[in-house]
């Protein structure tokens, strides 16, 4: 009787030092990697996902010449782009495999209606901060480069490529640069750092490069999608899945399908 009485004691106990607030916790890992290994594919893909936007910017020359140049075959410019971004989602994927893990490790959690809204949210709040930003930008000479409205679609055809490709942006160019990028580069932070600490690296490092990935849309162009890449991680980890920020993304994009029609209207 007695043992009985003091076995329940000791789970009593356990149970109170769990809920207690001191209890020691390891909040750093809130996405699912329990038996992660790296990987060769994980330098390959970090590599790749590093090297290509540096490289972009090596390659960009004058931004207004290169949308021009890109202006002239819209269509084939949407396809080879949502073909590249689709090539980066398998290396993704091959990566994630050969690490031993799923695409939950990567924050692609159960997808619920409450990460539309987040996202719309997200999207909303972002773009009167990316107007201000833009604003200021304006304010010290950095003007938006015009022909970027080249790139836009036209006709019935472009806007239906068009919406592909903002459908492909948001899954491919998320799940590379926040989803992956992210969970993969604090694994090779130092484990001593604060947890904390070992996410801010990671998310300085993603915003960097995903804004050198759009160095054609001018000085301009890259300070805007750098500030929007630290925000759009930001989100990644508040709400530890990539679905709002697929759709966020998605939303980003879209909505430039109807500034051709506005312009139209406007003249």
């Amino acid at each position: 009787m007695t043992n009985n009485t003091d076995d329940i004691n000791n789970l009593e106990n356990i149970s109170h030092l769990a809920e207690s607030p001191i209890a020691p916790a390891d909040t750093g890992d809130i996405f699912e990697t329990e038996g992660y290994q790296r990987s060769w594919m994980t330098y390959i893909a970090l590599f790749i996902l590093i090297a290509f936007p540096l490289s972009n910017l090596l390659a960009t020359g004058d931004p207004a010449d290169t949308i021009k140049l890109l202006a002239k075959f819209p269509i084939v410019f949407y396809v080879t782009t949502m073909l590249f971004l689709w090539a980066l989602f398998a290396m993704v994927y091959v990566a994630v495999w050969k690490e031993g893990q799923t695409f939950r490790s990567i924050g692609f959690t159960g997808l619920r209606g409450l990460h539309f809204m987040q996202g719309f949210t997200f999207f909303l709040v972002s773009a009167v901060v990316l107007k201000g930003l833009e604003f200021i930008l304006e304010g010290l000479g950095y003007h938006s480069i015009g022909e970027i409205s080249l790139l836009l679609p036209d006709d019935n055809l472009e806007r239906i490529m068009w919406i592909a490709l903002s459908i492909t942006a948001g899954v491919c160019e998320e799940a590379a640069f926040r989803g992956y990028f992210i969970t993969r580069f604090r694994e090779m932070t130092p484990k001593s750092w604060p947890s904390k600490v070992r996410w801010l690296a990671p998310v300085a490092l993603s915003a960097l490069v995903f804004g050198l990935g759009h160095t054609y849309q001018g000085v301009s162009g890259f300070v805007m999608i750098t500030a929007y890449g630290v925000m759009i991680s930001l989100l990644f980890l508040y709400t530890r899945s990539i679905w709002p920020c697929v759709f966020a993304h998605f939303l980003l994009d879209f909505i430039n399908i109807f500034v051709p029609l506005i312009n139209s209207s406007s003249n």
